[in-house]
């Protein structure tokens, strides 16, 4: 998980354009298939777009991440539960899709867990989101009528109290 992460904020510094905020995170090489249905489909679209990330960060030769260039944060996406108004659409400048999803350059993890209360499952995609797109994000979130997607270091009060955010967060990972 860490790498993959290490290696999203990587892709993402080399082709985050903030002028860009529709396109410059949807390379066509790592689209997942354009038919995906969330759930049963999700995880392995994902494995599969980390392992051609890895793959092309391999061929350009660009391996380390630039610390001191590293920020953003991650982000929680839940799109099964998008209510696909189109709301976040606009104001996030096209960062967030019609579905209410990131841009697939920036997806890490998809998640199916158990939550600690209550017992729920929580189903989620891990995204990152490089600083110069969070304002955009934040103008999502802020429209968003479902909340469907918010800031992982958010999860608790969100109901998503799973192993994985209780470790990423123990690594000092959420913010």
């Amino acid at each position: 998980m860490r790498l993959c992460l290490i290696q999203t904020i990587l892709w993402c510094q080399l082709h985050a354009r903030e002028a860009e905020p529709e396109h410059s995170l949807r390379t066509p090489e790592l689209c997942p298939c354009a038919d995906l249905a969330w759930g049963k489909d999700t995880p392995n679209a994902v494995v599969r777009l980390a392992q051609t990330r890895a793959e092309l960060l391999k061929k350009t030769g660009s391996v380390e991440v630039q610390e001191e260039q590293v920020s953003g944060r991650l982000l929680l996406a839940d799109p099964t539960a998008s209510d696909l108004c189109g709301l976040s659409v606009f104001e996030s400048g096209g960062y967030i899709d019609a579905d209410d999803v990131p841009p697939w350059d920036t997806w890490v993890h998809y998640a199916h867990e158990d939550t600690v209360a209550g017992g729920k499952r929580a189903s989620y995609l891990l995204c990152w989101v490089p600083s110069c797109f969070i304002p955009h994000v934040e103008k999502g979130i802020a429209v968003n009528p479902v909340e469907c997607f918010f800031w992982a270091a958010e999860y608790k009060a969100r109901g998503y109290n799973t192993a994985l955010l209780r470790q990423l967060q123990a690594q000092g990972l959420l913010g």
